[in-house]
This record gives structure tokens, sequence and C-alpha cells, in this order.
């Protein structure tokens, strides 16, 4: 009996050790799960890097495929080998050194976390601005006188459309004889009275609240116009400066013309000057006296 309750006894002792033995193996395992995890692939190209002209700053690496990237709490993509781009961009002068901060998370894996250090190029930033601000401005300048020539049309057109909506026959239309000189700002003065369309070769004569008395079509020295043969292309040209419903109601000679309006009742006076080989040099439009 005793032989049997010992040998009942060391039964027991070793199946208590297998028992402390095989949990603590447990234990050790499920330790080693939490202590194992592995570190996430990182690389960055360069761990300093410093902004350009555009306050633009370029984060680049490598990060493991199936990671998923931020910078500063931006996700980034990247390609299936793991390489990506990411751009900073600072446009203020108010750091001199900024920090990117990388994060790389996978699941069972332990987070990778990186510090890129930016230099900001102020100077390079704010000198570019100076210079595009420069560029603007030299480019508004160069169309500015489109915009006024536009704005002047513009307002030409609205007097015009304001005339027939109104159905204002008594008013002139401006830069013609007895109208209003509308473009004097962008013509040349002469004088106080004498203003220059350098670009047509047109001088137009004004009295009193810019009203035009008179205007001279130079066609130069040159001119190969002939008062007989070229007589509709002239009279176009004088045309052009009375009003639109004029009609020839006088030939005093074959270089002097008298035309009426009847929309706003008032006569001109169209007259040729000749050089010595009889063509004409130019052409008078004047308020009939």
């Amino acid at each position: 009996m005793k032989k049997s309750g010992l040998l009942l006894a060391s039964i027991l002792m070793l199946f208590s050790f297998l028992t402390v033995a095989c949990g603590s193996s447990e234990d050790n395992e499920k330790s080693g799960e939490k202590t194992s995890k592995k570190k996430i692939e990182l690389t960055i190209d360069q761990t300093t890097v410093t902004t350009d002209e555009n306050g633009k700053a370029l984060i680049e690496g490598t990060v493991d495929s199936k990671a998923k990237l931020s910078i500063d709490g931006t996700i980034v993509k990247q390609d299936s080998d793991g390489r990506f781009t990411f751009t900073k961009i600072i446009n203020s002068d108010s750091e001199a050194r900024i920090y990117a901060k990388l994060i790389a998370i996978r699941k069972n894996y332990n987070d990778e976390k990186y510090t890129v250090i930016i230099n900001n190029n102020s100077k390079a930033y704010n000198d570019n601005i100076a210079k595009q601000e420069a560029i603007q401005k030299e480019e508004a300048e160069k169309a500015e006188p489109e915009r006024k020539e536009a704005e002047e049309k513009a307002k030409q057109e609205e007097v015009a459309a304001t005339k027939a909506a109104t159905n204002d026959v008594n008013t002139p239309s401006d830069d013609t004889v007895y109208g209003t000189l509308a473009s004097k700002d962008s013509l040349t003065k002469e004088d106080d009275i004498l203003y220059k369309d350098e670009e047509l070769n047109v001088l137009y004569s004004i009295v009193e609240k810019d009203e035009i008395f008179q205007v001279l079509i130079q066609l130069g020295d040159e001119s190969t116009f002939r008062k007989d043969s070229d007589k509709n292309h002239l009279t176009e040209l004088a045309r052009d400066y009375m009003e639109s419903d004029v009609t020839l109601i006088q030939t005093v000679s074959d270089e002097s013309f008298v035309y009426e309006s009847p929309s706003i009742n008032k006569t001109y006076t169209v007259d040729y000057m000749l050089n010595d080989e009889g063509y004409v040099i130019a052409i008078y439009i004047t308020q009939a006296m």
C-alpha cells in the first residue's frame, strides 16, 4: 500500500509540472507575438530639403508598398514599388525651418515615423513674387491702351444704343463733325484746339465743349487718288466723319461739295486739296457756315 501511494503521488507531481510548463510556454508564445512585430521599411532620399522660388519643397523616398503613408496628415500615394513623391508648399517667410512629419502604418507592424527638415528659402520666394508682380504690372501697362480703346468703344456703343432706344435724332454722333471729340484722350494734342490721330493721319479741330468743327483727312504728298476716278473712295472717306444719313445736296465744284444730315438738321462742306499733279492729298469736312 505504501508503494502504491508513493507511485500515485509521483504521478500527480509530474502532471502538475507538465501543466505549469505548458502554461508557461503558451504565455511566452503570446508575449513573443506582442514583441516580434516587424518594422515597416521607410527610406527618405534627402533628410533635409530646401524650398524653391515657388515655395515648394520636394520630399521623395520609398515605403513598404502595403503600408499607408501620410505626411503632415495628408495621405501620400505610392507606386507598386512603394516609391512616393510629395510636394510641400510653404508660401510664408515667418519660419526659417519647418518640420514635415511622416508616418507609415501597416497592420501587425510597428508604426514607422520620420521627420524631414525643410529649410525655407524665403528670399528666393519673395524675390520671385516681386518678379511676377513686376511682370504683371508691365503686361498691364502694355494692355492699358487696348483696355482704354475697348472701354471707349463700349462707351460709344452704349451712347449709340441709347440714342437708338430714345430716338434722339438731334444729337450728333461722337467723333464726327458737329459731334463731341470723345476719343481725344487717345489722340496727340497739337495745341488747344487741334488733336491728331497718328495712325489714321487725321486732324480734328474743336471748338467749345469739344465739339468738332472740322476734320482734316491727310492723304499725304505721295497720294495717288484722283478726284474723278477715285470719287467713290474719297466720298466714303469723308462720310466716316459725317452722320450716316447724309446726302449730297450741292456740287459747288469738282473739288467742293455740300452734304446734309436730316437727323440732326445740319449741313457739311467737303473740300479736296490737290497737289500740282492733280492728286487729292487732303479732304476737309467742315461745319457749314
